[in-house]
């Protein structure tokens, strides 16, 4: 008897031991914060257009672990990006400035020279990074009492084109050169930097590039939206079949964001986090004639979702159709806690009228032959600009799939929205000059590897991104 009360008192103390260890790794962190500022969670979908998350309405359960998520935040419904690739996007989202004025993107005069770290006729590929002279979200809250910590899954976020700057950690290693770096591999990083700095207030930047074309989603999810017996095998994938696979990898990049939100409730972090999900920019099946992204303003490359779980003291929760940009993300955050936002930050955080919205990009002649565009939204109308003149203008209320282009009937509002435009572009800084730098082949390889760049001769896609025949 003596025994087992020996192993009964033996068995209660482990189960107490256990108790204790849970205890302290879910409430003592919040217990013993010594700031009242919230955590921010930062995650960019890379390539995910909204109309295809399942809490945005698609007919497909894409994105079982975000509709929870949406459930208890603000979601909005009309949220559209600077720009229609990544480089531009990601940096106008960390600055809080349209392309023109952060100077991030395709520039043939820019000074880093592509060409430099491959073999061949590769100097016609030319591209301006991100100068550190402009402040970005990270610099800012680190100076205000943050710890940053960034993990991104693809090549453009890669230190030598300037988007680490003001992160304490910054990790941009394993990148593949087909898929990125996959979403489990990006939470494998991030948990354990989380746990180091969970009693502190840090802002967590996470880049879950797995949308992004060659859609390969791992095995274990490949076939989520496919029927087996329906694949013709040996065969360039169908576009019904493509789209599954991009749907299945916003699939398998919802299961992990799931593991992300899990363990920040597991250490007692949820009500005190920030969460904000977005995207850069979207994808093209056909709309239009084109595939991919990067070469046009079309709303399904620009039309990103949006979705912000404030902190439970803060909380504010529903949909809402304001028009809102990637630009007005910095300004939003700063604005509630309090912090001055730098000079020339674009953004705003109020959605009083005027509610206007500004993309643009500007494709070099070798990744397409379409010409440069610029997308101007007043209310529900879209004027695009072409350096070709074959000018449009959209309503997206009554066309939401751009369809019907009024710019020849509707040529009085079309030139207001221009002079409109034109005057906003002609009053934005331009970004400080950058100084030339030296982009590592590793990262080149990379950047061809998810189909960026396409060498000579004149045989390339038109759009920038378009993908292999799937096995």
């Amino acid at each position: 008897m003596k025994r087992r009360r020996t192993w009964v008192g033996v068995v209660a103390l482990a189960v107490l031991l256990v108790a204790g260890v849970w205890f302290v790794r879910t409430r003592w962190f919040v217990r013993t914060r010594q700031s009242d500022l919230p955590n921010i969670l930062l995650v960019t979908l890379d390539t995910t257009r909204a109309d295809h998350l399942s809490c945005y309405g698609y007919h497909r359960k894409t994105t079982p672990r975000l509709d929870e998520l949406a459930a208890d935040a603000l979601v909005y419904d009309r949220c559209v990006s600077t720009s229609s690739w990544t480089l531009p996007a990601h940096a106008s989202l960390l600055t809080g400035r349209y392309p023109t004025s952060h100077g991030a993107m395709y520039n043939p005069k820019g000074p880093e020279n592509l060409g430099t770290a491959l073999p061949g006729n590769w100097a016609h590929y030319r591209v301006t990074g991100l100068t550190d002279q402009i402040e970005t979200l990270p610099t800012v809250l680190k100076r205000h009492g943050y710890v940053t910590g960034g993990v991104i899954g693809g090549p453009w976020l890669e230190k030598p084109f300037g988007l680490g700057q003001g992160f304490d950690y910054y990790d941009d290693d394993e990148i593949s050169s087909l898929n990125g770096r996959l979403a489990e591999q990006i939470n494998q990083r991030a948990l354990p930097w989380m746990d180091k700095v969970a009693d502190q207030p840090f802002l967590l930047f996470l880049n879950y590039f797995d949308p992004h074309d060659p859609y390969l989603p791992p095995e274990d999810f490949r076939l989520q939206f496919l029927d087996p017996m329906k694949i013709v095998r040996g065969a360039k994938a169908s576009p019904e079949e493509l789209m599954a696979l991009y749907d299945a990898e916003i699939y398998y990049a919802d299961h992990f964001l799931g593991e992300l939100i899990d363990h920040l409730e597991d250490l007692g972090l949820y009500d005190d986090t920030w969460i904000i999900i977005t995207a850069d920019h979207g994808e093209l099946f056909g709309e239009h004639g084109l595939r991919g992204h990067g070469s046009t303003l079309y709303e399904p490359e620009l039309h990103v979702p949006l979705i912000m779980k404030y902190p439970e003291r803060w909380a504010r929760r529903g949909r809402t159709g304001e028009l809102i940009s990637l630009v007005d993300i910095m300004s939003i955050i700063l604005d509630r806690l309090g912090i001055p936002a730098p000079p020339d930050v674009q953004g705003s955080a109020s959605s009083s009228p005027p509610c206007r919205a500004f993309a643009e990009v500007y494709p070099l002649p070798d990744i397409s032959k379409l010409g440069s565009y610029r997308a101007f939204y007043e209310g529900d109308l879209k004027y695009v600009w072409h350096n070709r003149g074959r000018h449009m203008l959209f309503d997206l209320r009554a066309d939401p799939s751009e369809e019907k282009n009024l710019y020849g009937v509707e040529l009085t509002r079309a030139s207001a929205m221009r002079t409109a435009m034109d005057t906003m572009i002609k009053n934005l800084p331009r970004p400080p000059k950058i100084a030339a730098t030296e982009i590592p082949k590793e990262t080149m390889d990379r950047l061809k590897g998810v189909g960026y760049l396409f060498p000579r001769p004149e045989s390339r896609p038109t759009t920038a991104a378009t993908s292999p025949a799937r096995k």
